[in-house]
């Protein structure tokens, strides 16, 4: 399939359903795909018999030069090598967030939740499009507002990440790792004026599909 590039310059995920099995008697988990276009409120939904194989999404993308929003599943990770020059992926800040607000007890957590919130309390000072605001605007207010607090969140990662009693198989290490491993991609959030902070919008998206 040939997508355009306005169809999925923003968002692609997945979403999990149950399914009845013609073969298999009984209900099995299925996933579709979502690709959005949240400036031009697009969403276009993929689907191959249920299937998450990567396979799935890099057909679908075979033809796609742009950019590509997604949390750091593995297969949306390989979008980022040389064999898909084409494409640049941005992360997701929505799940970065969630993994440190899973650990709402840990004060280090808590302290990473309160910088990244920084970055949308920034962002939300403004609406592109309203009151004459402009993408060019917004990314003139994003190159000053977002390295200072860009670099705060690396050097408490940094730092986080020397601690002796930092267990390798914590919550909190797969946090660390799971940011800092995909750092460029955040940071990239912030280099276009209409780029998404986090994927709500598909996420919003699909709640109406799905009901």
């Amino acid at each position: 399939m040939k997508i355009p590039t306005s169809v999925v310059t923003k968002h692609i995920t997945k979403y999990w359903f149950r399914r009845r099995t013609v073969k298999a008697k009984g209900v099995r988990k299925g996933y579709i795909w979502a690709a959005a276009a949240a400036t031009l409120k697009l969403v276009l939904y993929f689907y191959e018999d249920g299937s998450r194989r990567q396979e799935v999404l890099f057909d679908f993308l075979k033809t796609y030069k742009g950019t590509v929003q997604s949390d750091a599943y593995a297969p949306y990770r390989k979008l980022e090598t040389d064999q898909y020059h084409n494409i640049t992926r941005i992360a997701c800040l929505q799940h970065v967030k969630r993994k440190f607000l899973e650990q709402d007890k840990d004060p280090d957590a808590r302290k990473i939740v309160e910088m990244i919130n920084q970055l949308y309390q920034k962002e939300h000072e403004h609406r592109t499009s309203y009151q004459g605001w402009t993408i060019k605007d917004n990314l003139a207010h994003r190159k000053q507002y977002a390295p200072p607090i860009l670099r705060k969140i690396k050097k408490k990662l940094l730092s986080l990440q020397t601690k002796p009693d930092l267990l390798p198989k914590s919550q909190m290490a797969e946090a660390i790792n799971y940011t800092l491993s995909q750092w460029k991609a955040i940071e990239d959030i912030f280099t276009k004026g209409e780029y998404y902070l986090c994927l709500l919008y598909t996420s919003d998206a699909a709640d109406d599909l799905i009901g």
